[in-house]
């Protein structure tokens, strides 16, 4: 159209909400201010909080006193193992936390395989609970642990603590969840990001022990 008359040149380490922004420099070369951070950026969706506390007394939870686990997501290449969640599941459980699993209907098999293999009681939540009470229920956990997944943004804007396993196909500087109470989980290998869209065929950079994300999960509990 006749108003697309100025181009924005891509910026190479910037968040995509950076480059969303960007847009308008054009018009306000200051508009994100000069104290601007990207991890200040808020955002947040709305649930009603007494359903939410209603589901929570059915299934016997009480607010900081259970940990989410949210394994799955759309792009199934991202998936840590199913035995290293077992290994974290169970060393939370044995901290007194009670373990809530969610997801998609889509991710049922997935976390009907980890309740399955897990060696303590699961609350399974997967397909019954909405985007809004997802964000409610996420708000009243101890934390949040979860992969690169829409999952993973919505805990970041509940602002729960929240520990994301990253794969080292995709570039944690542009896409990883916003805020301060999100830390990254990942090894660090020469090859990453490699940017292939489903990474390569040895995926080394999601084949590691529980212990690394135990050991950064522990000290905030």
């Amino acid at each position: 159209g006749p108003i697309i008359d100025q181009v924005v040149r891509w910026k190479k380490g910037a968040h995509e909400i950076e480059h969303v922004l960007e847009v308008l420099f054009p018009f306000d070369e200051n508009i994100l201010g000069s104290s601007f951070r990207t991890d200040d950026f808020k955002y947040q969706l709305y649930f009603n909080k007494d359903n939410v506390l209603a589901k929570l007394n059915k299934y016997g939870l009480q607010p900081q006193r259970y940990i989410v686990v949210h394994p799955g997501a759309g792009n199934t290449n991202k998936l840590y193992s199913k035995n290293g969640w077992k290994g974290v599941i169970h060393s939370l459980a044995n901290k007194g936390y009670k373990i809530v699993l969610t997801g998609s209907q889509e991710e049922a098999s997935l976390n009907n395989q980890l309740e399955e293999v897990a060696l303590c009681q699961i609350i399974n939540l997967t397909g019954k609970t909405s985007l809004s009470e997802l964000y409610g229920f996420f708000q009243n956990a101890k934390c949040v642990l979860t992969i690169d997944s829409g999952a993973a943004h919505v805990s970041a804007a509940a602002g729960v603590l929240t520990f994301v396993i990253w794969s080292g196909f995709i570039d944690q500087v542009q896409f990883r969840p916003l805020g301060d109470n999100v830390k990254i989980i990942r090894p660090h290998f020469e090859c990453s990001p490699c940017d292939l869209s489903n990474g390569c065929k040895h995926r080394k950079c999601l084949s590691f022990p529980e212990k690394l994300i135990l050991d950064q999960v522990n000290p905030f509990l």
